[in-house]
């Protein structure tokens, strides 16, 4: 090989090796703009899921202020912020969190059509921004999200639940022809206020099944299934498959009265409402009128008092008593009165728990439990241990709203009172002798030629107001712009 031939060689390779350099550049460049991508864009979404679960317990706390004082706006504000400052937004270290009646923020053609009152609508508006790190190679500005919500709520007053002592809301396409979502067993079922079913309802057992008093009806969607003599009427006598027939409504339709996140420790607005009531929030392991569990729990103890949420299944037990101060009850599974517990001869009863906040003053019981796992529920249970809420036993007297709208009420207690109202997926009752009042409790010779028990008699209840809809429960509802 000559001298000249070798130097051309020498050149070429010069020239590729330079080549080769600029596309190990370039390659670097777009494998950072790929990690940048990956690691920035992982970064956002994470910053907007925080502040999209923010604005969403911010929006439901605003609107639950709003509404419980007086719809002063001012309270709204102050709740927003603080349940946006406890989901670790400040409002100021690079956030800013924006809460107000939602007429002021935006066009009025951008808020829920379905809203009767646009100007009670709360919306919360929360902006974010983080630096950015590689992404900083093609994007030199902080990364920014913006992120909305609504709330709205409805205090006390009109409720479609506050003329019936029961409900049932499964459709015949949820729980199928085979069950009836109101199922009256046994002998000496007594109403006082409206039953009604958003399909079937069926009666067995023994000549007066069920019985309604002074005006209470039945309300249908397809039929009564069983003999008319079980069904009856005082004042007009045996009540028939076509009595009060009503039009099916989409589960969806139904109010959301209460919902599981509104009672979660540091998050949900019923739980802070009571928090706040000792002057120190978060310290709630101290506060007797707070108690979480993550698992289940018995209740075995004398004059129980306070909002116990519970993760788990709930038994209450023989020796369970509640206090003058009431209790009120949240769990995500199933609440069972077991064994031979009988609250007879308790002035203070079962009721709910009173606080000058009002935000638990109507629930006694409320159970999330879903069994099928979807919503609108997708199956309805049929009894035999698979109620969400079941009482057993005997002579319970109790009062309040009882709320399970994914799943089954049972009753199979005897010779026990009920005053307020129980709405369900599914209802059912056996045994004898049980009275379920929605408005007033009847006098008590009304109640002795019904066939009350003595004791019952005995117990201060005559004229007790049982409407709790109109007293200061409160729905909630959260949605977004458009929705």
């Amino acid at each position: 090989m000559n001298t000249k031939s070798a130097m051309m060689q020498f050149k070429s390779r010069k020239k590729e090796s330079g080549q080769a350099l600029v596309l190990i550049a370039m390659l670097i460049v777009i494998l950072l703009g790929f990690l940048g991508l990956a690691i920035d864009g992982g970064g956002m979404f994470l910053l907007w899921r925080d502040a999209q679960n923010a604005v969403d317990a911010a929006a439901l706390q605003a609107a639950f202020a709003y509404c419980t004082n007086g719809e002063n706006i001012v309270s709204a504000q102050e709740a927003g912020e603080r349940a946006a400052l406890m989901n670790g937004f400040n409002g100021l270290d690079d956030n800013t969190v924006t809460v107000d009646r939602a007429v002021n923020l935006v066009s009025t053609s951008e808020l829920p059509g379905n809203a009767t009152v646009l100007n009670d609508i709360i919306m919360v508006r929360i902006e974010a921004e983080k630096p950015a790190y590689f992404i900083q190679l093609v994007y030199g500005g902080p990364l920014r999200v913006e992120v909305d919500a609504l709330g709205v709520c409805n205090a006390g007053g009109d409720n479609f639940f506050e003329d019936y002592a029961v409900y049932a809301m499964g459709s015949e396409g949820i729980c199928g022809d085979s069950y009836q979502e109101s199922d009256f067993t046994g002998s000496g079922s007594h109403f006082y206020s409206n039953v009604g079913s958003n399909a079937d309802i069926r009666v067995q057992g023994s000549t007066g099944g069920a019985t309604f008093h002074d005006g209470a009806g039945v309300t249908f969607v397809d039929e009564i299934d069983g003999s008319s003599k079980w069904v009856t009427d005082p004042n007009t006598g045996p009540v028939s498959g076509s009595d009060t027939p009503v039009a099916e409504q989409p589960y969806s339709s139904f109010p959301v009265l209460y919902t599981w996140e509104q009672f979660q420790p540091g998050t949900g607005e019923i739980w802070n409402a009571i928090d706040a009531l000792n002057g120190t929030m978060g310290d709630w392991a101290s506060d007797p009128n707070l108690h979480y569990s993550s698992t289940g729990m018995n209740l075995e103890n004398a004059d129980m008092m306070g909002l116990y949420v519970i993760d788990g299944d709930v038994k209450a037990w023989k020796d369970f008593s509640v206090h003058a101060n009431g209790i009120t009850i949240v769990l995500s599974g199933e609440f069972t009165v077991a064994g031979s517990i009988n609250n007879k001869n308790n002035p203070n009863l079962w009721h709910p728990f009173t606080t000058s906040a009002g935000v638990t003053n109507s629930l006694f019981v409320f159970s999330s439990n879903n069994p099928s796992g979807n919503v609108p529920p997708t199956s309805c249970p049929t009894g035999g241990g698979n109620a969400a809420i079941s009482f057993s036993g005997s002579g319970i007297v109790a009062e309040g709203i009882i709320y399970a709208p994914y799943s089954l009420v049972e009753w199979s207690s005897s010779e026990s009172y009920y005053c307020g109202a129980i709405v369900s997926l599914a209802f059912t009752t056996s045994n004898s002798d049980k009275f379920f009042f929605s408005e007033e409790i009847p006098s008590d010779a009304v109640l002795a030629a019904d066939g009350a028990a003595q004791w019952f008699l005995d117990l201060p209840f005559e004229g007790r107001n049982c409407d709790f809809f109109n007293s200061t429960s409160s729905n909630i509802f959260l949605g977004d712009l458009g929705d």
